[in-house]
């Protein structure tokens, strides 16, 4: 199983060769060391206008292979999501469900016949199979390989979006 722990900020100023009193100036606590590092996976996907219906697994497929993009940042988005798990109740410090959003942006071709309140369902279905969450789980315990984890991943998202049409026809 890998750590989820990120390093302090005592940790960052000796590996940067900086002085205690700087790091701790920049970064007060591993809260802000870890908002410092979290990455900017990609710029929000940007669909036609005048895609229709049909173009909706496509669309949902691009947000999809941006969530798995994770390797890359696996470290950070482990801190961040740490991060999350240890600040308690309410809203979660790093993690603002932008996905979520990405998710709703490639839904709303379905509109009209999808209300608001779905598509925002539907959206939050799809982001629960795809990311960081989902990665831990089948790496971690699992003990999934990366390509098989990405692949389950997909089919989830695609199974989700499957269910999702059946129900209006």
């Amino acid at each position: 199983m890998k750590s989820t722990a990120a390093p302090s900020t005592d940790e960052v100023a000796r590996a940067a060769g900086i002085s205690r009193a700087t790091a701790y100036r920049y970064f007060p606590d591993q809260d802000a060391l870890i908002r410092a590092a979290y990455p900017e996976i990609a710029d929000r996907p940007h669909f036609s206008d005048d895609d229709g219906p049909s173009a909706v697994t496509d669309r949902v497929r691009v947000v999809v292979d941006l969530q798995l993009d994770i390797e890359k940042w696996e470290p950070q988005l482990r801190a961040a999501l740490g991060s999350t798990l240890r600040s308690g109740a309410g809203p979660a410090p790093l993690r603002g469900g932008r996905a979520i959003g990405w998710f709703e942006d490639a839904l709303t071709v379905l509109t009209p016949a999808w209300p608001a309140e779905r598509v925002r369902q539907t959206a939050i279905r799809l982001r629960a199979v795809v990311g960081i969450e989902a990665w831990i789980w089948l790496i971690d315990i699992a003990s999934v390989p990366p390509t098989d984890a990405r692949s389950i991943m997909r089919d989830n998202a695609g199974a989700v979006l499957r269910s999702a049409l059946d129900e209006i026809g």
